[in-house]
């Protein structure tokens, strides 16, 4: 998993808002769209969707600074 982009093809939306991008979940191996906004400096909240955003799922991303966290490359 080193390595591996949990975000991609993201376009900007707005301030701090993205859309129309994919997103890759390590914890059940499939891929969704996504719309993304920058909550705080350390928070991104996710819209995760596999047909319309209706249907999809709101995950809260906490950023982890690098060596802080076992398992790191």
């Amino acid at each position: 998993m080193c390595g591996l982009s949990a975000f991609w093809n993201l376009h900007p939306d707005g301030p701090n808002r993205w859309k129309d991008g994919w997103f890759y979940s390590p914890d059940d191996g499939r891929t969704n769209k996504v719309t993304a906004e920058l909550t705080s400096d350390d928070l991104v909240t996710a819209r995760v969707y596999t047909l319309l955003p209706l249907l999809g799922q709101t995950r809260a991303l906490q950023r982890v600074l690098h060596g802080t966290s076992d398992g790191w490359c």
